[in-house]
């Protein structure tokens, strides 16, 4: 079984100071679950990413087995690359939800997280939709 984790999030101070994520888990191709959720208005749209990432993880642990592969797809390069250390995050306000981030990755096995451009992030498209 292989499973692919496409999560998103975004922050948008044109609507309302508006800030969410979303998480989709497709199984062999096909979408198995979905969450989309609120966050804190006055979160950046870097936090949001990073936040996005936190609660892909979460769910990853709680409804993707073990032992599957999972492959954890992201639009954002600065967390993927961010994630790994390839990239160096400066900003002290996301420091918390990075370290955060990384924790959760210690609980998972046989994972990867990649970066994708945005028309192939299907919890981008999401978002957009609504």
């Amino acid at each position: 079984m292989n499973y692919k984790i496409f999560f998103d999030g975004y922050a948008s101070p044109k609507y309302h100071n508006s800030a969410g994520y979303c998480v989709i888990i497709c199984k062999d191709g096909k979408t198995v679950f979905t969450e989309c959720g609120s966050l804190t208005p006055d979160t950046s749209s870097n936090l949001a990413e990073l936040k996005a990432l936190g609660r892909a993880l979460d769910l990853v642990m709680e409804k993707v087995p073990r032992g599957a592969k999972k492959l954890i797809l992201g639009d954002s390069r600065l967390v993927v690359e961010g994630f790994y250390g390839r990239f160096r995050i400066k900003s002290h306000n996301l420091m918390p939800a990075l370290y955060s981030v990384r924790n959760k990755s210690f609980e998972l096995e046989n994972f990867k997280i990649r970066w994708v451009p945005r028309k192939e992030n299907l919890a981008g498209r999401f978002l957009e939709s609504l």
